[in-house]
């Protein structure tokens, strides 16, 4: 039997069969809405949305130098909206990090704040290790500056030669700096340090490994995303020991259990030249009608999976999902949301 999937709503939508465990199917059903974040504490309906990607989009997709793009290596830059479920509400930023008042700083916080959940990050300015024989290999002071990319490139990781000579990736961020082996580095050389640390680490030496921080989502080719995909064999749909944690893409102090619900307050520090910028997250309700043939449908609700922070733009865009089982022979699933803030109603 065919099920049809309906979009009721003024939002972007999409309903995918997916197979999971053991090749069971499941209708996996997700709205996305983007919105304008504004003053006063608002977040109206944005002028221009963001698209539909069906696919993971990653920084130096389709740019000037595709033909060296390299997708494992490459920084996430949005996870695909056909991620079938999500465990938790992800909550990623992408953007600068900015000094107050926008002059240049050595260093500074950055915070980004979600309802009770909160992360921040050290951010410096550009710094290296270089050798001198009386003090061996020392860290420099930052250099002010006024922004930092929120990238993983200017956080702890990279790559480097192994014993045999081929090119080690540091699993959890192949593309940042700092993972050094002092044997192999050329004294007469220096080498860039990581500018994006968790508050409270700090680098005291060459081959001490810190945690990679940020607030952009994570690759799915990256640790710890990639321990959790599970041990393929040739099977239709994941394996048995595939982790379902695996579709959550935020970094994990950005993963909101309970998962989120609209309405909450949205606070960003060391991102402005203004100081601390803070908005609403706008409250809908949203589900699928389930059509199973009896004398009413069944109503599921569609929760908020993702909340996802494009700074530059002063954008925010929401996601809700539901998943529903092939097995409860469903004519007709069709997808609501129903504005609760009086704003966007009017």
């Amino acid at each position: 039997m065919t099920t049809q999937i309906l979009n009721a709503s003024q939002m972007l939508g999409h309903g995918v069969l997916h197979a999971f465990y053991r090749g069971n199917r499941y209708h996996c059903l997700f709205l996305k809405a983007t919105f304008d974040w504004v003053a006063d504490g608002l977040m109206l309906p944005a002028t221009e949305p963001m698209p539909l990607h069906l696919n993971d989009l990653f920084i130096g997709e389709n740019k000037e130098y595709a033909a060296s793009f390299e997708r494992e290596l490459a920084p996430l830059l949005y996870p695909t909206d056909l991620t079938p479920f999500r465990p938790k509400t992800d909550v990623v930023l992408i953007g600068d990090a900015v000094a107050p008042e926008g002059k240049p700083q050595r260093e500074w916080l950055a915070r980004l704040k979600v309802g009770t959940l909160q992360h921040g990050l050290h951010v410096t300015g550009p710094r290296h290790w270089q050798y001198s024989r009386l003090g061996g290999w020392t860290l420099s002071d930052p250099s002010p500056v006024a922004s930092v990319p929120l990238d993983y490139r200017f956080a702890f990781g990279g790559a480097r030669t192994g014993v045999q000579g081929q090119t080690d990736y540091f699993e959890a961020n192949p593309v940042g700096l700092g993972w050094l082996d002092p044997q192999q580095l050329d004294r007469d050389q220096r080498y860039p340090a990581p500018q994006l640390l968790l508050p409270g680490e700090r680098l005291g030496a060459i081959d001490q490994t810190v945690s990679v921080a940020g607030f952009a989502p994570i690759s799915p080719f990256w640790a710890p995303r990639s321990h959790l995909a599970g041990t393929y064999q040739g099977e239709p749909g994941y394996p048995d020991d595939f982790d379902l944690r695996f579709w959550n893409a935020a970094p994990e102090a950005l993963q909101a259990e309970p998962l989120l619900k609209g309405g909450e307050w949205v606070e960003l520090e060391g991102m402005s030249p203004a100081g601390i910028e803070r908005s609403r997250l706008p409250t809908y309700m949203v589900w699928a009608s389930v059509d199973t043939g009896g004398a009413r449908p069944r109503l599921d609700p569609m929760s908020l999976d993702l909340v996802y922070i494009d700074w530059p733009k002063r954008q925010v865009t929401m996601r809700w999902a539901a998943v529903v089982d092939e097995a409860d022979g469903a004519r007709r699933i069709a997808m609501h949301a129903t504005p609760l803030d009086r704003s966007h109603r009017e």
